[in-house]
């Protein structure tokens, strides 16, 4: 997806969860989306929450299933966009 189409830039990330590149997007743009394709409770959007709320608090918006069975799909990447 290109910053046109998204509106913003966007940066697919895997395990493990790179902090420094988190807070550096999080400084650029000033908020953060997650979006993940199973459950947010406990999944990587989490894991930024925690990582931001420690090093650089900024507003966050989690995309994803909520409180829901349904079972998880086996992809690996996580897309951090920035709005």
């Amino acid at each position: 997806m290109s910053k046109q189409e998204s509106g913003g830039d966007e940066s697919v990330h895997d395990k493990p969860l790179d902090d420094d590149a988190i807070i550096r997007l999080a400084h650029e743009s000033g908020a953060i989306v997650t979006v993940e394709e199973h459950q947010v409770a406990g999944g990587m959007g989490s894991a930024v929450a925690e990582c931001l709320a420690k090093h650089f608090p900024v507003p966050i918006e989690f995309i994803g299933v909520h409180d829901n069975s349904a079972s998880p799909v086996r992809r690996k990447s996580w897309r951090l966009i920035m709005v």
